[in-house]
């Protein structure tokens, strides 16, 4: 078996060759239902990088959009009663953030549940979306079944040191794994030992019903950042063109004025092209009677340029339902403002994690069902996934929000309209409360907590009770003491 496992995954070296390795792709941007329209990955990392000229002066906005989603995403709390199934799941390394930050620029993201002979553990591999370049689909059902991977690897050769290039392409379905590369290396087929494609994708925006791809967080927006840069580029050229001050010069000889204040000469080699006049070095031009020199100031050379840019961002704003403060400068946003956009972030963002909790569900259960193969073992598919709540509010804020649901809770345990199991679900949501996983361990929690509390009311009021009583024994006794 582990020979097949390390055939089927690649997961052990069988030759002490090393190469020096520089990965390119390629993908076809076509809407067909065997491949689905592939994002153009390099278009979408070059804004989020701002390595695009023609983007230049807008890119720097799309790292706030992309990151603020991925951060408010945040990552799910895995939850099982089984012992065995929690430690599973919690030891596999899972890099939530490269994979949702690669659905929501690049459209999708691919995960590859591998096992790594070598290291006797569960793999997830991320696989860009450039890298597969087939969907395998039941036309009726539309259920996938295959995946066709490709890679292009251009590396030097260790012993002749010649550069060569080579493809290396993987086809994936519930019964076979076929291998080949263009260099002959590969050539083989393996029986899928699992029964199932080990490979889950995630989509940003995608419509299930007739789309293969997701939509990147940036589709909606391109427009206007292009616009945006324009905007700027264009208001930036004309400061730099109109910006300083013009010299108008009302002369009643021209050819006389030139060669009296630039020398002789200097009018022949302007009207020949040869020469130009230059006014940086002038202080003081010689005039005769009726003549006059004047400066031209423009007090702004980008016009309405700053009013555009301003409504362009207020579009991407609104389009990226990203709320102004994400983007880390003061615009004069009132906290009003703030809460106005708030409910649209916040329903942005449980949809997204909704979205990516199934995916992220079938992945464990694959790591669940690989684990059991190899190991022999049988742990149930037995899990639930919790996520954090979107949280935008301030630390005062959240104490007021606390305040006012623990309140409320009161109210609606003393009047009998809530139980104590529906009461710590409601709490459970808010994440500045660090609650016990599940309920039955948090009563406990909550029994102790009480049962000790009264215990030192008692020990209290006891101690309290011993103490009224010495000082009574003890004023009797100074009493008699007195008296004798």
């Amino acid at each position: 078996m582990s020979t097949l496992l390390e055939r089927l995954f690649g997961s052990s070296s069988k030759s002490g060759t090393i190469r020096e390795v520089m990965l390119t792709t390629s993908a076809t941007p076509e809407y067909r239902l065997d491949t689905g329209k592939v994002n153009d990955v390099r278009f979408t990392r070059g804004l989020y990088n701002n390595t695009l000229n023609k983007y230049a002066l807008a890119g720097q906005l799309t790292k706030p959009i992309i990151n603020g989603n991925v951060h408010f995403i945040a990552e799910p709390v895995i939850e099982s009663e089984n012992d065995d199934v929690l430690l599973l799941l919690s030891t596999i390394y899972k890099n939530y953030e490269d994979v949702h930050r690669m659905a929501e620029r690049d459209a999708d993201c691919f995960i590859w549940v591998q096992w790594n002979n070598n290291k006797k553990e569960i793999e997830l591999v991320i696989l860009p979306p450039e890298k597969v370049v087939k969907t395998f689909i039941n036309p009726d059902t539309k259920e996938v079944l295959g995946y066709l991977l490709s890679e292009m690897v251009q590396y030097n050769d260790i012993t002749t040191g010649e550069l060569r290039t080579v493809t290396i392409t993987v086809k994936i379905t519930a019964d076979q794994v076929i291998k080949t590369s263009t260099d002959g290396r590969y050539n083989e087929t393996y029986d899928n030992p699992f029964g199932f494609i080990p490979i889950v994708q995630f989509s940003n925006g995608r419509e299930d019903s007739f789309e293969m791809r997701g939509h990147s967080e940036l589709e909606n927006i391109e427009t206007l950042l292009k616009f945006y840069h324009d905007t700027m580029f264009e208001a930036g050229n004309s400061q730099r063109r109109d910006g300083h001050p013009k010299m108008s010069q009302t002369v009643k000889d021209a050819e006389k004025w030139v060669t009296n204040n630039f020398g002789a000469g200097a009018w022949a080699g302007m009207q020949s092209g040869a020469t130009k006049l230059r006014l940086d070095d002038r202080d003081i031009f010689i005039n005769e009677a009726n003549e006059k020199t004047e400066y031209l100031n423009r007090g702004s050379a980008t016009g309405d340029a700053m009013p555009l840019s301003s409504n362009i961002f207020t579009n991407i704003v609104e389009g990226s339902e990203t709320p102004e403060v994400m983007f880390g400068a003061n615009l004069g946003t009132s906290l009003a403002s703030v809460k106005e956009q708030r409910p649209v972030w916040i329903r942005k963002i449980k949809t997204k994690q909704r979205g990516y909790g199934e995916s992220w569900k079938l992945v464990f259960e694959m790591v669940i069902l690989v684990n059991n193969y190899v190991t022999f073992r049988q742990l149930p598919v037995d899990f639930t996934l919790h996520w954090p709540e979107p949280d935008f509010k301030d630390e005062k804020e959240g104490v007021e929000i606390l305040k006012t649901v623990a309140d409320t809770i009161q109210v609606l345990k003393i009047n009998n309209l809530i139980s104590d199991r529906e009461a710590y679900d409601t709490m459970k949501k808010y994440e500045d409360l660090l609650l016990v996983s599940n309920y039955e361990d948090h009563k406990k929690e909550v029994d102790e907590t009480a049962r000790d509390t009264a215990i030192r009311e008692l020990d209290s009021q006891t101690r309290q009770t011993l103490d009224e009583a010495n000082l009574i024994d003890n004023g009797a006794g100074d009493d008699n003491g007195d008296d004798e």
